[in-house]
């Protein structure tokens, strides 16, 4: 157990290295093996919330290289997966650590929602955040892309039908 978790957390910091460097792909190929080693059967003995709170946060590192690859379905994956695990947690309102995190998920999944074109599902999100963090800049200026990229296609729908009945 001990050996697959150092080795987890070892991989884990090789990756936030990279990340710093802005080395993308190689930070994510650290992070998955870091998750890999931190989700295996070796490990799953760690104390439970040691052991969530370590493998989301490498899914949070995992997030946030696919966002800068734009790899939207990779920030999905890892997001809805902290997400998860983040709303089994009982939120308390001094708890400003899990409620961080969650903004940055939500944050980091209205953009890949937005990459998707699935633009509800962006807004629900970045609702949510401005729920919690009222004056949120980052959620503002999302939403702000998200009226605009609404509106362009809105446009070539209503450009589209037009064509299509003529």
């Amino acid at each position: 157990r001990n050996t697959f978790l150092s080795s987890g957390i070892n991989a884990e910091y090789g990756g936030t290295e990279l990340l710093r460097k802005t080395d993308f792909i190689f930070a994510a190929e650290k992070y998955g093996l870091a998750l890999k080693l931190l989700l295996s059967d070796g490990c799953r003995a760690a104390p439970e919330d040691a052991h969530s709170d370590k493998s989301s946060s490498v899914r949070m590192n995992l997030s946030l290289c696919f966002m800068k690859l734009n790899l939207p379905e990779g920030v999905l994956f890892h997001c809805n997966s902290v997400i998860d695990t983040l709303k089994k947690e009982e939120l308390s309102e001094t708890d400003t650590k899990t409620a961080d995190r969650l903004i940055k998920c939500l944050y980091r999944r209205a953009w890949a929602y937005l990459q998707t074109n699935d633009y509800e599902k962006s807004r629900a999100d970045i609702d949510q955040i401005l729920q919690m963090d009222a004056g949120n800049v980052d959620a503002e200026k999302l939403a702000a892309t998200l009226g605009n990229q609404v509106k362009i296609s809105d446009h070539k729908m209503s450009v589209n039908l037009k064509n299509l009945f003529r």
